[in-house]
């Protein structure tokens, strides 16, 4: 572009629409549906497209790559008119390759409060394929899909907005978070995703269109597991305060998930189709990597443990005397140690590893406290088994008091709470708690990792339901 004049006018507002001789920007309009009426109409006047210091530009990728509506005074969006000019050149003179991708490098300031100087300058890129560029909203479903994208994003940015914000009205009674650090950590990453997900469309389009769906599906994947890596992260940031924060945060971050499951939920209705089955990926439950074969073990210990339990209960004497043998020594292998080689001989043919071989003994013992079966087919994670043991503030007190004591003190109060347990009849998921107690013995205490575990157990008391599939099914 060439400026070859230009002059100074009175006033301050242009006597002409900035849509009509703008080229190089991207509008936007408001509509409204009015009873009875047939078609829409606008509600306002057309708007350009601005950036943000944290929210992609690709954002608004429907307003600055899709061609208009037909129908001009129906359309929402105005996509720059220097694409429409790079559209007809190509269908008139074939001037590009199919597969040519340009860069929309988009560029914007802000000013300061007094409006006197400018205050921040921002300059973003997005692809702009030429196969899409090219894609009419009339005969192809490409635009719903990619508002759909957005909107999903939109959603989970504004579902972690107001977690942070009720976390800190519980705290303060003020709902102005102090940071901004989880909105970046989320719509940060996103932008990269966003630019792959575009240019796998655009290759989708002239390949398959069928294709569109799945792609779009995929990208939500994406966006699911950055928000909750985002939450993961705003969790692990958070000072590490007392037990009653913790039930805030835990109330919290209830709310986040449920919100969460429910946009996506919405989202995967909006585009299921009869060749498409959308299953939503979880990514809750992220926790120190362990290789494959220490977790084949710590599943073969525990299957071990409940074997012990269906043969107690078997109703046969043989089985059930020995079960009941082997029980008893482990849990007299605390405060006698001529029954230690019982309990050494129960864990070590599982090979544990030597920093969890502690942790597998302590769980061996917890279990002989409480091997009752689990009746209903399903165990329960230590806080839904609180949770269901009984209800008043005793068990919420017995709960707070975990969340505070570091591995010895952790040790000494499960002891007392297992056979609570056993004596309310709630079967405890011992694959899920041997997991957790190795965080906690490994990770320090108050620190994230611990954290993570603590908040966990306070959701699932909380809650009632569990935010992943690691419940072990009754044997």
């Amino acid at each position: 572009m060439v400026v070859h004049d230009a002059v100074i006018l009175p006033g301050h507002r242009m006597g002409i629409d900035l849509e009509l001789i703008e080229h190089t920007a991207a509008f936007r309009r408001s509509f409204r549906i009015r009873k009875g009426a047939r078609d829409k109409e606008a509600s306002g006047p057309w708007k350009p497209i601005q950036l943000e210091e944290v929210r992609g530009v690709w954002r608004h990728c429907r307003e600055l790559l899709i061609a208009n509506e037909v129908d001009n005074s129906q359309y929402e969006y105005l996509r720059p008119r220097n694409l429409d000019r790079i559209t007809e050149l190509h269908e008139s003179e074939g001037c590009f390759p199919e597969d040519k991708v340009f860069t929309l490098r988009v560029l914007g300031q802000q000013l300061d409060p007094n409006r006197g100087a400018v205050h921040t300058w921002l300059e973003e890129t997005l692809p702009a394929p030429l196969s899409i560029l090219q894609e009419n909203p009339g005969k192809t479903s490409l635009e719903p899909f990619i508002g759909l994208a957005v909107s999903l994003a939109v959603n989970m940015g504004e579902a972690l907005q107001r977690m942070e914000r009720d976390y800190h009205t519980r705290l303060k009674g003020n709902s102005q978070a102090e940071r901004r650090l989880l909105q970046q950590w989320f719509w940060h990453p996103l932008s990269e995703e966003f630019n792959r997900y575009l240019m796998a469309l655009a290759k989708g389009i002239k390949e398959d269109p069928r294709g569109i769906a799945p792609l779009t599906a995929s990208w939500a994947n994406e966006v699911d597991r950055i928000a909750h890596e985002a939450h993961l992260r705003w969790v692990d940031n958070i000072p590490r305060r007392p037990a009653d924060d913790l039930f805030s945060l835990a109330k919290c971050s209830i709310q986040f998930k449920r919100r969460t499951r429910d946009i996506r939920h919405d989202f995967n209705s909006s585009i299921e189709t009869d060749h498409i089955l959308l299953k939503q990926k979880n990514f809750q439950r992220i926790s120190t990597p362990a290789s494959i074969e220490v977790l084949q073990n710590r599943k073969i210990f525990i299957d071990g443990l409940y074997q012990l339990g269906i043969e107690l209960d078997s109703g046969e004497p043989t089985r059930a005397s020995r079960a009941r043998r082997v029980l008893s020594r482990i849990r007299r292998s605390t405060n006698d140690p001529r029954y230690l080689p019982d309990l050494v001989e129960l864990v070590l043919p599982h090979s544990p590893v030597p920093d969890e071989k502690e942790v597998w003994y302590f769980v061996a013992v917890l279990f002989s406290l409480n091997p009752r079966p689990a009746l209903s087919g399903k165990r329960r994670p230590l806080g839904i088994a609180m949770r269901d043991s009984g209800t008043g503030s005793s068990v919420e007190a017995r709960l707070r008091q975990l969340l505070t004591s570091d591995w010895n003190v952790l040790q000494y109060r499960l002891r007392q709470v297992v056979p609570m347990l056993q004596q309310q009849g709630v079967a405890l998921d011992y694959g899920q708690l041997l997991d957790d107690l190795v965080e906690l013995h490994q990770a320090p205490h108050g620190s994230a990792r611990a954290h993570r575990v603590h908040l966990r157990w306070t959701e699932h008391f909380l809650s009632g339901w569990e935010d992943h599939h690691s419940t072990i099914s009754a044997p």
